[in-house]
């Protein structure tokens, strides 16, 4: 305790000594040789970091009083240099210009695109995956003939086709059913149980898919349900991250105790939220309105093929329909971009209104009446330029931002509406060119 009392007092000593010293001097400024204080020289901002850096003065916005201001131009000493005369107006009624710096500094010209889109994006965001699960059915009627072949034989070259003309991105699946086993009732329970995905989900791989394809045969029952249940567990791994389309191709009616109607709308309703097609391919009445029912409860839709050409009439709307959404999506991005145009010319008014009306006029007028009493009283020639000065680096670096930055803000608008233009032209070509195979 002795020990701290003793190092204590030592120190207080000390600060004495300093204050006294302090004290016997006068100032720790310099002194000229008549013992008055020598004032430091003063510096002109001269550009926009330094006058934003200097902030707001004592009087500035709504407090200024030119009253005030006057009574403490008064105090200015006789001597004082055009610079420091010049300065103290600056500490008095400046304006602060960080505000309208920092939202020109901070403005985004850019535009970008939420949402998915068909196919590949345009700008920026993340599109959820398309996925596409074929069912398609091998089972025993499978093998009659339709006008163009043998049905499997003209479902798989459908399947073949439609699949490599798919949006670019899009993942694949393809389960068959009925496969195994014969028709026969001995081998019901065999041919039932055989639904197997074939092509797993993934992007789309031509030699993969005609290689898993060629080798299926028509030869067993139909497991419809079963098929779609298996559709199901396999796409929940994609919950909430994949739009989910699925295409049924099938003959003829569930012969294997299945519901259908109730894995369909299981699909369309869970998280999923898959869409349900059926294919009815050369079916009778009975076989037509159960499918169709089918698609229905499947949130999708019923076509009835009866031949080759049919069947190809259905997957040619298909694209006719992709086509639309690109059309569609065309429309929706311009829309946003017509939207984000709006925001930010909003958003430059007001911050060119900011420097306009809150800043530059009242600062100018002030500036001006406080310049003019000063010459009143005493000869200031640079006063007035070191005013023009300032307001010019002003002028410059924010009055001129505004015309700046809208005319970035129209070349990124070009740009990406370009962009756009481009995209959706080379995919409604591309689907045309997939549309025509079919013709």
């Amino acid at each position: 305790m002795e020990k701290w009392i003793k190092s204590g007092w030592l120190i207080f000593l000390a600060v004495v000594m300093v204050v006294g010293c302090s004290q016997e001097t006068g100032s720790s400024g310099k002194q000229n040789e008549n013992g008055e204080e020598e004032r430091k020289p003063q510096k002109i901002a001269t550009t926009i970091e330094e006058i934003v850096e200097q902030g707001a003065g004592t009087y500035s916005g709504d407090k200024y009083d030119q009253a005030k201001v006057e009574a403490e131009l008064d105090k200015i000493p006789q001597d004082a240099s055009d610079e420091e005369v010049f300065n103290t107006i600056v500490s008095l009624i400046a304006e602060d210009y960080g505000p309208v710096k920092d939202a020109y500094d901070n403005f985004d010209p850019t535009f970008n695109v939420s949402g998915d889109q068909p196919g590949t994006e345009v700008n920026g965001p993340e599109e959820k995956q398309h996925n596409v699960t074929i069912l398609l059915d091998a089972s025993g009627s499978m093998a009659a003939r339709v006008s163009g072949g043998e049905k499997m034989q003209v479902a798989k070259e459908a399947v073949r086709t439609f699949t490599s003309q798919l949006p670019e991105g899009t993942h694949v699946s393809l389960i068959v059913y009925g496969h195994k086993g014969s028709n026969s009732k001995a081998d019901q329970s065999e041919s039932c149980k055989g639904i197997e995905e074939i092509v797993e989900m993934g992007p789309y791989d031509e030699s993969t898919l005609q290689s898993k394809l060629d080798p299926i045969r028509a030869t067993g029952w139909t497991p419809l349900a079963g098929a779609m249940n298996q559709a199901g567990q396999r796409l929940k791994e994609t919950e909430g991250q994949a739009e989910n389309m699925i295409y049924v191709v099938s003959d003829g009616l569930e012969t294997c105790g299945g519901d259908p109607v109730k894995e369909a709308k299981s699909l369309n309703q869970s998280n999923i939220k898959a869409t349900v097609n059926i294919i009815g391919f050369d079916v009778g009445n009975k076989e037509h309105q159960a499918l169709k029912k089918v698609a229905e409860a499947g949130g999708g839709k019923y076509f009835s093929a009866n031949s080759k050409a049919e069947l190809d009439t259905y997957f040619r709307n298909e694209y006719a329909k992709l086509k639309l959404e690109w059309m569609k999506y065309e429309g929706d991005v311009t829309s946003q971009f017509r939207s984000q145009e709006d925001d930010k010319r909003e958003y430059l008014r007001k911050t060119h209104n900011l420097y306009r009306d809150r800043y530059y006029k009242k600062e100018s007028n002030r500036f001006d009446k406080a310049i003019t009493y000063m010459n009143k009283k005493g000869d200031y020639p640079k006063l007035r330029q070191y005013n023009k000065d300032r307001r010019k680096v002003i002028s410059e670096k924010l009055g001129a931002r505004f015309s700046e930055s809208i005319k970035k803000r129209d070349l990124e608008r070009q740009k990406m509406r370009e962009k756009l233009k481009s995209k959706v032209s080379d995919q409604l070509d591309d689907l045309e060119d997939k549309r025509n195979t079919h013709d």
